[in-house]
């Protein structure tokens, strides 16, 4: 009786370790279906996730502008803007036989003084192209001499024009026109002094 009451319970227990085996089992294949399940919707969400990101770059790439389009762009746009005068055409230094000299020539660059730096009165505001010479013959002022011409502190021959610019002649150098510029044409004067002859005579009366 023993022996197989024995038996029955080695039976019944052993049905149940292969029982509770058989759910261990069962649910480690659950849980290995779950985790897969898992793992595939990651990846997925991640598939998802890249493609999504994928069409905004798709869809944002059309409106950026490379700098060699912009480059393109700025170079069809035509340049309104004037450009500036060509100063480097204008000579500072021409053949004084190309100088024109003509009476309808007239400068204001110009500025009557006496010794003193003194401006003298009366003076005219303007001369026409000429000689110096030419130029202060139709000139004269009471009580004054006329010593020279001279432009930044040299001493000049005569003035004329080339086109509508106006150049001088050093005295020291007669063949060569300078360009006047800015500068100012000086007419130097210096007071009238009376020269007087004197003569005498020496007479010796001698005693003896």
């Amino acid at each position: 009786m023993s022996k197989k009451f024995k038996k029955g319970a080695a039976i019944v227990l052993s049905t149940a370790m292969i029982a509770q085996l058989g759910l261990q089992d069962g649910m480690l294949y659950v849980r290995a279906d779950e985790e897969d399940e898992t793992a595939e919707q990651t990846q997925l969400n991640s598939d998802v996730t890249i493609e999504s990101n994928e069409q905004e770059i798709v869809q944002e790439s059309p409106e950026t502008t490379s700098p060699q389009q912009n480059n393109s762009t700025n170079d069809q746009i035509p340049n309104t803007e004037p450009e500036p005068a060509q100063d480097s055409q204008v000579q500072t230094r021409v053949s004084a036989n190309l100088l024109v000299m003509n009476s309808s020539d007239i400068t204001n660059q110009v500025q009557f003084v006496d010794e003193n730096n003194n401006p003298l009165q009366d003076a005219p505001s303007s001369v026409k192209a000429g000689t110096i010479d030419g130029i202060v013959s139709t000139i004269s002022f009471e009580g004054y001499d006329f010593v020279n011409a001279t432009v930044n502190g040299d001493e000049i021959y005569s003035i004329g024009v080339v086109g509508d610019i106006w150049y001088y002649v050093p005295a020291d150098d007669p063949n060569t026109g300078l360009l006047l510029g800015d500068s100012i044409i000086v007419f130097n004067y210096e007071t009238h002094v009376e020269n007087y002859t004197v003569s005498y005579r020496l007479t010796f009366n001698l005693l003896i």
